[in-house]
């Protein structure tokens, strides 16, 4: 897992498969934990290979996106 702050945070796990990660689920006791005082956007992202990823975003607040 990383967490970085571009203005917005962001908590970004890399996985082997992202459809695996319950984003619906985990991504509310995430968004809302203490290191994330502000709420934070949760991002599972897959390497597919050197130039390329597959990634769901869950928006804090909002929740996911495909």
């Amino acid at each position: 897992m990383r967490s970085v702050d571009m203005g917005k945070p962001h908590c970004t796990f890399f996985v082997d498969d992202v459809e695996a990660v319950p984003v619906e689920t985990l991504g509310p006791g995430i968004e809302t934990h203490p290191p994330f005082p502000s709420k934070t956007n949760l991002h599972s992202v897959q390497v597919i290979g050197p130039a390329r990823i597959r990634l769901r975003i869950r928006e804090r607040g909002g929740g996911p996106f495909e």
